[in-house]
């Protein structure tokens, strides 16, 4: 199931998808475990509650219970839990990627415990810390696992846009909400319904600073001076487009070493 749903999120292709999630497979055992499956009611039940078939079946959806409302009637009276995760560095933890790890979800339990101090909101809010370090694949494979409890209703984290960016891929093909504090790489959470950065990308930053510029400044000509790095080239970017489409001239752009 993973390398269907690794191969599908990738190629976009569900015979390749198929082709690929089979390859080294023995078919007849396959058959036959398929069999045993569907004659266990148990199974078919963790199946429909991991969201296997909708997520990566599509075409399966309408004939399951909604899945959403399963979910919410197996959760019933426990709590909840969102995932946190974060680069608490393992046998690193005084590092300043680590430090950065830890104070981070300081913050998120602090504000689970505000919310969990008022009872008349019911169900309590559990905090999952999990350690991605700097390791793109970890993240991933943490998401996968997650994802199987139907408890775990979101993901905060990871922290580091070309982190977030493996994991996300993983949490919206499932169906799992996912937000990053911190991440501003652009177009990061154009990528599905299921993803959010907290923190504006770049371009987004950019196209705010035009709109403001223009439309509440009332200014109509630009010369435009940004770092020579990816980050000042994304701003200065967005920012000559959104002006320019807003009716202003952006007679310049030079770029100065960082």
């Amino acid at each position: 199931l993973d390398r269907y749903g690794d191969s599908l999120w990738q190629t976009r292709d569900a015979e390749k998808a198929t082709d690929d999630a089979f390859d080294g497979i023995d078919i007849a055992a396959f058959e036959k475990d398929f069999v045993k499956f569907w004659g266990s009611k148990n199974k078919r039940s963790a199946a429909e509650r991991n969201k296997i078939f909708r997520d990566y079946n599509p075409d399966a959806a309408g004939s399951l219970p909604d899945i959403a409302s399963m979910r919410d009637d197996i959760a019933a009276g426990e709590s909840i839990q969102i995932a946190a995760l974060l680069p608490l560095m393992g046998d690193h933890p005084e590092s300043d990627i680590g430090r950065l790890g830890r104070e981070l979800l300081d913050g998120i339990r602090f504000a689970a415990d505000g919310y969990n101090a008022d009872v008349s909101r019911g169900r309590q809010v559990e905090i999952l810390a999990r350690d991605t370090g700097r390791d793109t694949a970890r993240a991933a494979a943490l998401v996968r696992e997650l994802a199987v409890s139907t408890r775990v209703r979101a993901v905060i984290g990871p922290v580091f846009s070309d982190i977030f960016s493996a994991a996300s891929g993983v949490a919206n093909a499932v169906h799992l909400p996912i937000i990053s504090p911190t991440a501003t790489a652009d177009r990061l959470a154009g990528v599905g319904p299921f993803i959010f950065q907290a923190n504006p990308d770049n371009a987004t930053r950019g196209r705010a600073v035009a709109r403001y510029a223009v439309n509440e400044l009332r200014m109509s000509s630009f010369a435009i001076m940004a770092s020579d790095e990816p980050v000042g080239r994304s701003h200065a970017a967005a920012f000559v487009k959104e002006a320019e489409a807003l009716g202003a001239t952006v007679y310049c752009t030079v770029f100065f070493p960082p």
